[in-house]
């Protein structure tokens, strides 16, 4: 059986969060659904964002797989999740969760939320 979907936004959501309840989550459900993480952040190889070594290295000391980041190269995330099998995104942008919810059929929520797993789950 296929697993579900969910993609995790980096920066903020996973690297800058006090609290991590998106890690927590991901750390608490790994096992039942398939994650990947969806980052506006540019790939090594662009001029203007020379180097993702603190994301990989955050990627290593997490346990997450490094072949599931999807870099976006300053493209909103809706452009890649509508074509995408993404049923849940976990982001800090509140106008990025707009777009996602308004033209997607992929459910973005905050990763500020107050209770994450049960709007999730």
């Amino acid at each position: 059986m296929k697993k579900i979907v969910i993609s995790l936004d980096f920066d903020v959501t996973l690297l800058g969060s006090k609290d991590n309840k998106a890690l927590n989550f991901y750390n608490k459900y790994k096992d039942k659904f398939e994650f990947i993480i969806l980052t506006r952040r540019y790939d090594d190889y662009h001029v203007h964002f020379p180097s993702n070594k603190d994301l990989y290295q955050y990627l290593e000391e997490n346990n997450l797989d490094k072949s599931k980041v999807f870099f976006q190269n300053f493209e909103y995330k809706y452009k890649w999740l509508k074509d995408s099998t993404v049923v849940v995104h976990i982001d800090d942008d509140s106008y990025e969760i707009d777009l996602i919810n308004n033209f997607t059929n992929t459910y973005a929520i905050s990763c500020f939320h107050e209770n994450l797993e049960k709007a999730i789950l």
